[in-house]
């Protein structure tokens, strides 16, 4: 994936709130589940195996930048890990046009 997206007028924050407002109202992929830790988007695959990939919030001028900061796919995953990269796509698209 290593996307990033860019919120412009957005602080982390008022980011954060989004996503969560987006997450309640999507049906996320049954094998994973999304934590907060800080400003740090921790998204975990739990299916024959354990994927994550975290993305990071960094605020600056009061705007977000999301990126991803680390990677840690299992071989078994690699098929349908594009299914939930996909949702995080579409999560954040949706919180930049929000």
């Amino acid at each position: 994936m290593a996307k990033s997206w860019s919120l412009p007028g957005k602080n982390a924050d008022a980011v954060k709130e989004l996503v969560q407002k987006e997450l309640s109202s999507s049906d996320l992929p049954s094998s994973a589940r999304i934590d907060w830790v800080g400003h740090d988007l921790q998204v975990t695959i739990e299916k024959a195996g354990k994927s994550s990939f975290t993305l990071s919030l960094n605020e600056s001028n009061g705007s977000t930048t999301v990126t991803e900061t680390k990677r840690s796919i299992a071989l078994m995953h690699k098929p349908f890990v594009g299914r939930v990269e996909g949702f995080v796509d579409e999560l954040f698209q949706k919180v930049q046009n929000a």
